[in-house]
């Protein structure tokens, strides 16, 4: 099993696209994928089409809570596609792993525990260097940081660096990074041209 969270502390940085569109390629090339949305907000949940209002299946707060696991697949998703949709009740979540910081290794436990061997996980994360960033780098053996060819952008990219670091000294391991996601590029902007 492979596990990739992307991150990036600033939002809008192109996480949840990145997460999207790296999980649906794969599927589509045969790969049996998994998304977790992990961040409150469900963007990704809801970009997949789930609507979190009226849709009272299970999501990630129930699962990290001991209750069943449900994965979305919809019918115009690739075969090997499937989602761990999230809800604002994450927050309260990760409310509670600030409390008891033994819970942080839940999520690495779940995917563990529920995944095949032969599965990619890819978690998308929130846009802060939180708890569930953090939970989501523990269970991760690899990142992806998606950034906007902007300052604010490129400057929250870096600060994951250090934060990688800091994991390893922690724990003893960290994940390791598969590079930089350049997101959101205009071709026509010139300050987005290579070398500039």
């Amino acid at each position: 099993m492979t596990t990739i969270a992307i991150i990036n502390n600033k939002g809008g940085a192109g996480k949840t696209a990145a997460t999207q569109y790296l999980g649906w390629c794969m599927a589509e090339d045969g790969m049996h994928v998994t998304l977790i949305d992990a961040d409150g907000q469900a963007n990704l949940t809801q970009n997949l089409g789930v609507d979190t209002r009226n849709d009272s299946s299970p999501r990630l707060p129930d699962a990290l809570d001991g209750s069943v696991v449900h994965r979305y697949g919809l019918p115009h998703w690739p075969a090997g596609l499937s989602l761990i949709g999230s809800d604002h009740r994450l927050d309260d979540t990760a409310s509670e792993m600030n409390i008891r910081p033994i819970r942080m290794t839940r999520l690495a436990s779940l995917i563990g525990q529920e995944f095949d061997p032969m599965e990619i996980v890819i978690i998308d994360t929130p846009p802060n260097i939180g708890t569930l960033v953090y939970a989501a780098l523990m269970a991760a053996d690899y990142v992806i940081i998606p950034a906007q060819p902007v300052g604010e952008s490129i400057a929250g990219a870096r600060r994951m660096f250090p934060l990688l670091g800091e994991i390893h000294n922690e724990m003893g391991r960290a994940p390791k990074p598969l590079g930089i996601i350049a997101a959101h590029v205009q071709h026509q902007n010139i300050a987005h041209q290579p070398g500039m």
